[in-house]
């Protein structure tokens, strides 16, 4: 799989293999977060921005 990368409301998404690792673009400290499915990472920053 190739290397996927995407900002989504205020949050970089990035794929390393099978599983994508995700945090805040603009934090200084970064707290990267695992998961496997790109739609339920992006409910999770939904869930994260409410």
């Amino acid at each position: 799989m190739k290397n996927y990368k995407e900002t989504y409301k205020g949050w970089v998404i990035v794929s390393y293999g099978s599983q994508f690792k995700y945090y805040e673009a603009n934090k200084r400290t970064k707290t990267t977060m695992i998961g496997d499915d790109i739609l339920m990472i992006r409910k999770q920053i939904d869930h994260f921005n409410a």
